[in-house]
Order: C-alpha cells, then structure tokens, then sequence
C-alpha cells in the first residue's frame, strides 16, 4: 500500500511515488526531514515525517525571505550543529534571534507578511495557522524582488 501524505501548501492527500516513499520511509525511521513535491500544485517543502503513527505536526514558521513562500523547520541530525533551515529557498539560521530579526524587518515592509506570525515574548515569532494566514500569500511573495544575498547562511 502507497503511504500517503498531505501538501503543506495546498492541503490536499496524494500517493508517494515509489522513489519518494523509500525516501520518506528511510528518512523517518531516522527522524530525519524529507524534501517533497506535491504533484498537485507543484509546490516543495522540507516536512518530517515519522515512519508508523504521524506524530502531531508542530506548526512552522514561513520562511522571512524575499521571494520565498517556503516553510523554516528546526534540523538536528544534519551536520554538527543543529540550524533552523528553509526547505524552499535553502536559508539557514544557527541563530534563532537571527531568524526572529528577519521575521521582525520582514513583517515591516509587507504587511500580507505578518499575518503569518505572531508577536510572542523578547521579539520572538510564533505561526500562525495556515487557514488563518491569506489565501494569496503565495502569489503575494512571489512579486516580491528576488533576495540578493549570495549565501543560504543568514546568521
């Protein structure tokens, strides 16, 4: 039986092709995370998926990027120190205060950017519900200017 598992973006099911699910399979057995793309809207994200029972999926923060719509996820088991990383544009942060300050600028200049957080202690970010966040978030971001910066390291 094909394991099944639902867009981040879209929210709709689709089966796993055979390569996707070894992937899936292999990856959740050792907690890592796993890049997907849905079939359905075209859209990738970096997700974590556990093999048998799905754990509660801890809500994610949208990536504080420009021209980014990705998801920020927190990664341990990649390297030797654990970073919070953006499975659509490849950003990472080994400084959460960091990520919280691009979050801060961010919400600033674009105002659809901020119903994605909210404002928790020390300037610090929570997410949002996505059936709380706009319907054209996506198309929203991808207007934006494309980020300049060279490196996928921002702090």
């Amino acid at each position: 039986m094909a394991v099944e598992v639902t867009c981040n973006s879209c929210k709709r099911s689709f089966p796993l092709g055979k390569t996707d699910e070894k992937r899936y399979l292999a990856n959740g057995a050792k907690n890592l995370p796993v890049a997907l793309e849905c079939p359905l809207c075209g859209r990738a994200w970096l997700a974590k998926f556990a093999v048998g029972p799905l754990e509660k999926a801890q809500p994610q923060l949208r990536c504080p990027v420009l021209h980014c719509a990705g998801w920020v996820d927190h990664i341990e088991n990649q390297g030797p120190k654990p970073f919070w990383g953006c499975g659509g544009c490849g950003s990472r942060w080994f400084d959460l205060a960091n990520l919280h300050k691009e979050i801060s600028e961010m919400v600033v200049r674009y105002s659809y950017r901020k119903k994605c957080y909210k404002k928790a202690a020390r300037g610090t970010w929570l997410p949002v519900p996505l059936a709380k966040q706009d319907g054209d978030y996506e198309d929203n971001v991808e207007r934006e200017p494309r980020d300049k910066k060279r490196s996928f390291v921002r702090g």
